[in-house]
C-alpha cells in the first residue's frame, strides 16, 4: 500500500480524498459533519410538517400553507444568496436555523390556520437564507486550496457522492426515530424537539464556518469588499445567467426541474408512504428503508459517476424524473392507495425509488461537477440562490393548480402535469449538452497552418 495511504483516516479514504492537501481533507470533512447534522435534524420533523398540514387543512389548503412558504423562499431567496456573497455564509446560515426553530415551534403550539401561515413565512425565511450557502462556503475555499490536485473536479464530485451516501443513514434513523416520537408521544412534541436542535446548531456554524484565512474574530469574519457593494452581487447572478446560451439554459434546465422537484417532495411523496403503510411509523420506517437499501447502490453509483460525462446531464435527467413519475403512476394505478397497509404497494414503491436513487445520484454528482467548474467563485451563493429562486418563481405558478387537481381528481392527475413542465427543463439540459458538445469539437479541430 502507498505509505501516503496509511497516514490517511477512514473517512479519507472512504470519500476519496487521499490525494488532496490536508487543508481540503479538512475542509471536506467539516463540511460533511455540518451537513449531516443539519439534514438529519430537519429530516426528524420535515415528513412529518407536510403530513400534519395536509391531514389538518387537506390537500388544497396544504397547498396554499405551502405556497406561502415557496412565496417567502422566492422573495427572500436571491438576497440572501447576494447577502452571503457578500458578507459570507455564516450569517445567513444562523438567520436560516433561528428562523426554523421559529417556524417548528409555533406549529409545536398551535393549530390555527394562522398561526400555520405564520410558521410557514418563517420555513420560507429559514430556505430562502439556507439555499445553497453551506455548499458555497465549500466550493470556494475547495477551489481556493485544492491547488493542482484536482483538475477536472473528479475526486470533489466523486467525495460529494459519499457524502451523500453517508448522510442517507444518519438521514433514515432520524425518519424512524421522528416517527417513533410522533407515535408514542405526539407530532408537536417532535415539532419542539426539532427546534431546540436546530437551535443548537448555531454555535456550531458561527465557530466553523470561516473562509480561510479569516480572523477568528466574528466581525473581522465578515470581509466586506471595499470596491463593491450589495448590489454588484445582486446584480451578479443574473449577469452570469445571460452571459451564454450555455449558462443560461444550463440554470433554466435546473431551476425547472428543481422546482417539479419540490411539488413531488411536498405533495407527492408523503402521502404516497402514508397512502401505503397507514400510520406515522410506517412512513418514518418506510422511508428510512429506502434511503438505507438506497444508500449501498449509492456507494457504487459514486464511483461509476466518474466515467460519466459531464455533457449527459440531460439524458441523466431524464431517466431520473420521467422515470420516476411515469413509475409512480402505474404503481397507484395497479394498486391504489387506501391509507392503510399494502406489501404489493410498498415492494413496488421501493424498487421504484431505490432504483431512481442510484441514477439520481450520478445526475446530482454530475450536476456538482458542473457548477463547481462552470460558476463563478465571487457569484457562487448569487448563482445557488438565483436556480432556487426562478425554481420557486415555476412552482409558485403550478403549485395550487396542482393541489386542487389532486384533492378534485388523483395523484397521477397531479403527476402527469409534473412530467410536461419537467420535459421543459430537461429540454434545456439537451441544449446544454449540444452546446458543450459542439464546443469540445471546436476544440479538438487542427488549428490550420497557413501559408504565405
Amino acid at each position: 500500500m502507498d505509505p501516503v495511504h496509511l497516514n490517511l483516516s477512514k473517512m479519507d479514504q472512504f470519500l476519496g480524498i487521499g490525494g488532496l492537501p490536508e487543508r481540503t481533507r479538512g475542509l471536506v470533512k467539516l463540511f460533511f459533519y455540518m451537513f449531516m447534522f443539519i439534514m438529519s435534524v430537519e429530516g426528524m420533523g420535515t415528513t412529518f410538517v407536510i403530513l400534519h398540514y395536509v391531514q389538518i387543512f387537506g390537500f388544497a389548503d396544504a397547498a396554499v400553507l405551502m405556497s406561502i412558504v415557496f412565496g417567502v423562499l422566492f422573495l427572500t431567496d436571491y438576497p440572501s444568496g447576494s447577502l452571503g456573497d457578500y458578507i459570507g455564509q455564516r450569517v445567513v446560515l444562523t438567520i436560516a436555523l433561528l428562523s426554523f426553530g421559529v417556524g417548528y415551534t409555533i406549529i409545536s403550539q398551535f393549530e390555527s390556520f394562522l398561526s400555520f401561515a405564520v410558521a410557514s413565512v418563517f420555513f420560507g425565511l429559514a430556505l430562502g437564507q439556507l439555499s445553497g450557502a453551506l455548499e458555497t462556503w465549500l466550493d470556494n475555499n475547495y477551489k481556493k486550496t485544492v491547488n493542482d490536485s484536482d483538475p477536472d473536479n473528479k475526486i470533489y464530485g466523486f467525495a460529494m457522492a459519499r457524502i451523500t451516501t453517508l448522510t442517507n443513514f444518519t438521514f433514515a434513523i432520524s425518519f424512524v426515530i421522528g416517527g417513533v416520537i410522533s407515535s408514542l408521544i405526539s407530532r408537536q412534541f417532535l415539532f419542539l424537539l426539532v427546534a431546540i436542535l436546530i437551535i443548537l446548531i448555531i454555535p456550531i456554524i458561527i465557530k466553523y464556518v470561516k473562509d480561510i484565512d479569516d480572523s477568528d474574530i466574528i466581525l473581522e469574519d465578515i470581509n466586506i469588499s471595499e470596491s463593491k457593494n450589495f448590489f454588484v452581487y445582486l446584480k451578479g447572478g443574473f449577469k452570469h445567467l445571460f452571459s451564454s446560451k450555455k449558462s443560461f439554459t444550463l440554470l433554466m434546465g435546473f431551476a425547472i426541474i428543481d422546482s417539479i422537484s419540490s411539488l413531488w417532495f411536498v405533495l407527492i411523496l408523503f402521502p404516497l408512504y402514508f397512502g401505503y403503510t397507514g400510520s406515522d411509523v410506517g412512513v418514518g420506517i418506510l422511508r428510512s428503508f429506502v434511503w438505507i437499501i438506497g444508500g449501498f447502490l449509492i456507494i457504487y453509483a459514486a464511483t461509476l459517476s466518474k466515467r460519466v460525462s459531464n455533457n449527459r446531464i440531460g439524458i441523466l435527467y431524464f431517466v431520473v424524473k420521467v422515470g420516476l413519475y411515469l413509475g409512480v403512476i402505474a404503481i397507484i394505478d395497479f394498486i391504489p392507495l387506501n391509507d392503510s397497509f399494502q406489501l404489493q404497494g410498498i415492494i413496488l414503491l421501493v424498487l421504484l425509488l431505490v432504483s431512481n436513487q442510484f441514477f439520481g445520484t450520478i445526475a446530482l454528482t454530475i450536476r456538482k461537477r458542473i457548477l463547481l467548474e462552470t460558476t463563478p467563485s465571487e457569484f457562487r451563493n448569487s448563482i445557488y440562490s438565483l436556480i432556487s429562486t426562478i425554481a420557486t418563481l415555476v412552482q409558485l405558478s403550478v403549485m395550487i393548480y396542482v393541489g386542487k387537481i389532486i384533492e378534485l381528481e388523483s395523484l397521477s392527475s397531479g403527476l402527469w402535469i409534473m412530467i410536461i413542465v419537467s420535459l421543459i427543463g430537461i429540454g434545456l439540459l439537451f441544449i446544454h449538452d449540444y452546446f458543450s458538445e459542439t464546443k469540445l469539437e471546436k476544440m479538438q479541430q487542427p488549428v490550420p497552418i497557413e501559408f504565405g
